[in-house]
């Protein structure tokens, strides 16, 4: 098999697998019908799917209105592999499991000395391993965080922190079996990862604003050309604020200067442990709205609890997948 030929099964392989993660239970009829691909070509490709066991049979289909055999309908095998997500708040860290169809199966929460941020990598780990224990299974863990992140997955400046963390995920590794997969990102670039994945890919160019509870900290994620844009020291969706400046009122002005800049196809907005949270989110969307009316770009609210801490999760998921395809292991 060539390069090319091996490239194409890949991408083949990927939007089989999203569209059985999306849409199933579904039948290898309706996936060809879809992806417009040929049944054959479904078929083959499908055999390293059940031999891996990452996707199973759910049931049959309805007859159709002629009659004929019923289909069979597949979806993931959702006890294949499970995903942490955990987020770092100022007093806690909230940790989530997902399983493979990413349904959250447990959430627990631990309490953490902010005067002694020195001991949070040990205790994520402890969680890390009690993880593992309960889900053997477990193949990855996303860490979302209201920082900057450095390339290398330092915690460098927080406003909802007086700390820094400089060799937080180095740290961590330390402590980990080998190449386990881990990654710590910024808790608004893991929204606009949650929202792009939410959205389908459907949006290549995406502008996701993050509220939270902090009046300081309301951050941006960038999807540009269907891909995460961290910029060149990891802060490209920081917020400037202006003196005496609230939060709301610079994502307002940010988001008419990103759409000037960034040209985005869609505006998501996730509100994140805001007080008053449905009358601060009306309030924002109709700024928003009023400051982009000329252009009619749509601004679509994103109301699933905990999306930081999902778009960590589905990060170090849809790279497992890809390792997984890469390797030929499926």
């Amino acid at each position: 098999m060539s390069i090319h030929q091996k490239q194409i099964k890949h991408d083949n392989q990927k939007r089989i697998f999203s569209l059985i993660w999306h849409e199933g239970p579904i039948s290898q009829v309706q996936i060809a019908g879809s992806l417009n691909l040929r049944p054959s070509t479904i078929s083959n490709l499908m055999h390293s799917f059940k031999d891996a066991q990452l996707v199973r049979f759910w049931g049959k289909g309805h007859s159709s209105s002629i009659g004929g055999k019923r289909k069979e309908l597949l979806v993931i095998n959702e006890e294949y592999a499970f995903f942490a997500g955990l987020a770092i708040r100022p007093d806690k860290i909230i940790r989530s499991i997902l399983d493979f169809q990413g349904r959250i199966r447990s959430t627990r929460t631990l309490r953490i000395d902010t005067n002694r941020p020195g001991q949070i990598p040990g205790t994520i780990v402890e969680e890390i391993n009690r993880s593992i224990k309960d889900y053997p299974a477990l193949k990855g863990i996303g860490i979302s965080v209201s920082s900057v992140i450095s390339e290398r997955g330092d915690i460098l400046v927080s406003e909802d922190f007086d700390w820094q963390l400089p060799n937080f995920t180095m740290e961590i590794k330390k402590l980990l079996p080998p190449e386990f997969p881990f990654i710590v990102e910024n808790d608004a670039n893991c929204a606009a990862y949650y929202a792009y994945t939410f959205f389908r890919g459907e949006y290549k160019n995406l502008l996701t604003f993050l509220l939270t509870g902090n009046p300081d900290s309301a951050g941006a994620g960038i999807f540009f050309d269907g891909k995460l844009y961290r910029g060149a020291r990891g802060a490209a969706g920081e917020l400037f604020r202006e003196m005496g400046e609230d939060s709301l009122s610079a994502a307002i002005r940010s988001a008419v200067t990103a759409y000037l800049l960034l040209d985005p196809e869609v505006i998501a907005v996730v509100n994140e442990r805001l007080k008053n949270k449905e009358e601060t989110t009306k309030i924002f969307i109709r700024e928003l709205s009023g400051a982009l009316s000329p252009s009619g770009i749509p601004i679509r609210l994103l109301e699933e609890q905990g999306i930081p801490i999902l778009g960590s999760a589905y990060m170090i998921m849809h790279k497992v997948i890809q390792q997984l395809i890469e390797e030929e292991l499926v």
